[in-house]
């Protein structure tokens, strides 16, 4: 059970990462204020339940409720758009700098929390990554095929996939990796019974950053797609910092 004082405590540790966060996703203080007080309630109300005793996977479960409470779309269209209208000797540079180092401190913020947050959250905090201009990976097409011995082949091709990343079928780690290049992704697995219907399919990075789509399998012995982005719920996650394992 956490006491009045240690709640405090913690409160003043974390308010200025979650703001910075949530700050550089919105670009408004006063929307920016109002998530993060809504978080703090959060944080009130769940963190008995909270299975992290590390402080990384603190600040992880806190920015995992920040994001549900956020429109990525928002903060696009709100803090650059209103930057790039801004007239020449209007303070355009100075709102330039500071976007510009909002924007490195939501990086900086992404890549700390990566490995701390569980497989639905990598793939959208790794969009996020993209969305403020840094280069991430992205599955442009998907095949499965059906090997003599039972297993299935996937081969996945895209861009900016490391050449230790791993395969991850509806969001957990599989298969023997056979081919890996920046493009493309070959591994096999044993999938746990018939693979017809709906799957996600995705590369999973030693950084922490991940790329994720939809695959529909009627079970033919060769199927193959052109994927589609998976959504993620905006709810407020279970508190837990473990990844997908």
């Amino acid at each position: 059970m956490h006491d009045e004082e240690a709640l405090v405590a913690l409160y003043q540790r974390a308010l200025p990462v979650i703001y910075r966060y949530v700050m550089a996703r919105l670009g408004r203080a006063d929307l920016a204020e109002d998530v993060v007080a809504e978080v703090f309630l959060v944080m009130v109300e769940m963190i008995s339940d909270l299975r992290s005793e590390e402080e990384a996977g603190f600040y992880a479960w806190l920015i995992q409720i920040a994001q549900g409470k956020i429109s990525r779309s928002f903060w696009t269209n709100t803090s650059q758009e209103r930057v790039k209208a801004l007239p020449v000797g209007s303070g355009l540079s100075a709102m330039q700098q500071n976007l510009a180092i909002e924007i490195a401190e939501e990086k900086q913020t992404l890549h700390l929390t990566l490995n701390q947050v569980d497989w639905p959250l990598k793939v959208d905090f790794t969009r996020q990554l993209g969305v403020v201009g840094e280069p991430v990976s992205t599955i442009a097409s998907v095949v499965v095929s059906a090997e003599n011995s039972g297993a299935l082949q996937v081969t996945l091709t895209g861009s900016h996939f490391s050449s230790s990343a791993q395969l991850v079928v509806d969001g957990r780690r599989v298969g023997n990796i056979s081919q890996n290049t920046s493009k493309k992704l070959v591994a096999s697995f044993s999938p746990a019974g018939n693979f017809s219907g709906i799957h996600t399919i995705g590369i999973l990075n030693p950084d922490g950053t991940a790329a994720q789509t939809t695959f529909r399998s009627p079970g033919n012995s060769s199927d193959s797609a052109t994927p589609t982005p998976v959504s993620t719920s905006g709810t407020t996650p279970t508190p837990t910092h473990h990844p997908d394992e």
